[in-house]
């Protein structure tokens, strides 16, 4: 009996697609941290006089963070591309990092509406003194301190 006549074990589509599924999921390039950090989000201004401030902070979660990026969640929806600033209290210290929304999604729990958003740092002085201390923060916590 050739291949060719073994009878398949399942549709030729539905292999094709979970192959596909393992193969994107295996292209994160940098691993997540599972977090639950509550931080203020708000999108950067573009008016000259308060360029580069946030407007009013909705309160939000991060929920996990990578080397690139992190997801939050939140009451407000947050456009792709929009630029944000998040606020993150680590230690003693407020950071207002940068960021711009890769993906915001509407998700239901519990009979409740949120947004699950993701996003990536932007270069920035700010981002480069929070990724240290993040990374600090993050292994004290993986140690169990």
């Amino acid at each position: 009996m050739c291949a060719m006549d073994a009878p398949l074990q399942e549709p030729i589509t539905n292999s094709l697609l979970a192959a596909l599924q393992e193969e994107a999921d295996s292209l994160r390039a940098f691993r997540r941290f599972p977090l639950n950090l509550p931080v203020g989000v708000g999108m950067i201004s573009d008016k000259p006089l308060v360029r580069g401030t946030a407007s009013a902070k909705s309160p939000a979660t991060l929920t996990n963070a990578s080397v690139s990026g992190f997801c939050f969640s939140s009451l407000e929806e947050f456009s792709q591309d929009t630029l944000i600033l998040v606020e993150v209290e680590l230690g003693r210290r407020i950071h207002r990092v940068p960021a711009v929304v890769r993906r915001c999604a509407v998700r239901k729990k519990q009979g409740r509406t949120f947004y699950e958003c993701g996003a990536q740092y932007v270069k920035s002085d700010a981002t480069s003194l929070f990724l240290p201390l993040r990374a600090r923060y993050l292994r004290l916590r993986a140690s169990g301190f």
